[in-house]
């Protein structure tokens, strides 16, 4: 479904980046997988390589995006930008949680990271890598949210509005480039047997949670040429549009 496609992916080195730079990669995807962790990224990159997809290119880059500097993303963006002039797809998958916390209890320094990683980074990769995008036919730009900015979720503040700004960006996204090559939408993977999901409920039965493997159709979905047409909406895992009240 996505034979030489050009595809991007940030948080690949755990859960569900880990699992869909497999799928993307077993689909037929060319991968640029973003991670900090180098002694994972390396792993991941090595274990698909070992598919033998001789034809194929996964090509590796070691950010941490807690980083602030706007030199910094220059730097990597560009490196991307000279592998891939064309990319037909990015997934912002990269987030974390941060402080499960009422709001007077938060840190500055907490509050920051999060919406750095969750937010900003997004932001700012997409900035830079847009050109690349619309040097595709068709390209998908996805970004990841989340149930908690439905309502909001008390003591969850800095991933709550993280969210919600993901997919404030997302829409204003979408209507910038309405009516062209570029769709872009949010995925939100529910709840899913990952590291977050673990940290966030201690307590919860894993055993009862779904697995990554088993959300990859839709997130296969969007970044396939079959969701062209579809641009502005937030998908649930199940590929269910969800509809903004």
């Amino acid at each position: 479904m996505l034979k030489k496609k050009n595809i991007l992916i940030t948080g690949a080195s755990d859960g569900i980046g880990k699992e869909v730079s497999k799928t993307y990669f077993q689909n037929g995807a060319n991968l640029a997988l973003i991670g900090k962790d180098q002694k994972k990224m390396h792993t991941i990159s090595k274990s698909l390589n070992r598919i033998n997809r001789s034809s194929q290119i996964v090509k590796i880059y070691i950010f941490d995006l807690s980083e602030k500097k706007e030199s910094e993303y220059r730097r990597i963006t560009q490196e991307i930008k000279k592998e891939f002039p064309i990319l037909d797809g990015l997934l912002h998958n990269a987030g974390v949680l941060g402080r499960i916390s009422p709001v007077i209890n938060q840190s500055i320094k907490s509050w920051y990271e999060v919406l750095q990683i969750n937010l900003n980074s997004s932001f700012i990769i997409t900035k830079f890598l847009l050109p690349c995008l619309m040097n595709s036919k068709n390209s998908s730009l996805l970004f990841t949210t989340s149930n908690v900015s439905r309502k909001g979720k008390k003591n969850w503040s800095p991933y709550s509005v993280s969210k919600f700004a993901i997919e404030g960006l997302m829409k204003t996204l979408s209507q910038e480039y309405e009516g062209s090559t570029l769709r872009v939408n949010c995925i939100n993977p529910g709840a899913v047997r990952t590291k977050m999901r673990f940290q966030a409920y201690p307590s919860e039965n894993q055993k009862n949670i779904r697995s990554p493997k088993e959300i990859m159709s839709t997130y296969l979905y969007l970044m396939s040429d079959e969701s062209v047409g579809f641009s502005g909406h937030i998908f649930n895992f199940d590929g269910k549009i969800i509809r903004n009240i």
